[in-house]
């Protein structure tokens, strides 16, 4: 009986430890975002990997003022070694944005890797810790990383 009982607890243990890895496997989303840290390249969404696919929990499309915005919420994802929970791509006729959220502040950090765009849309309005504007009007491009939002959003 005692050799059934510890057997059944050494089964329930590895089964725990096998779960818990299963569950801090994550999926790094890193290769598809680059882009944005080129100058805010766009990111193109609609061919996604199976990996990737897999660790969206939720898509969600809006259309408000020929505007369409896609929410991926995301689950075990990361981005640039940084906890995501979400990804939210606005596209319109004249502008959009891509805009992603973390899970805690410790993203702030990666602001060094976004480089200014190097095509000529203008003059660098500014470039500072909390991202940059180059171009005015309707030839802007701007990055803004958001420590209370924890958000770095890319705009076009």
């Amino acid at each position: 009986m005692k050799t059934k009982q510890m057997l059944l607890g050494l089964t329930l243990t590895i089964m725990t430890i096998s779960s818990a890895n299963a569950k801090s496997t994550s999926t790094d989303w890193t290769a598809k975002l680059k882009p944005m840290t080129e100058g805010c390249a766009s990111v193109e969404m609609y061919s996604l990997s199976q990996t990737l696919k897999e660790s969206i929990v939720n898509q969600k499309m809006e259309h408000q003022n020929n505007e369409e915005i896609t929410t991926y919420t995301l689950e075990n994802a990361t981005a640039f070694g940084q906890p995501l929970s979400k990804i939210e791509q606005m596209q319109s006729l004249e502008w959009g944005h891509m805009r992603l959220y973390f899970k805690n502040n410790q993203f702030m950090s990666l602001r060094s890797q976004f480089k200014l765009p190097v095509d000529d849309y203008g003059d660098v309005v500014r470039n500072d810790t909390m991202g940059y504007q180059v171009g005015e009007g309707m030839l802007v491009v701007s990055l803004r990383f958001d420590g209370e939002q924890k958000t770095i959003t890319c705009a076009y």
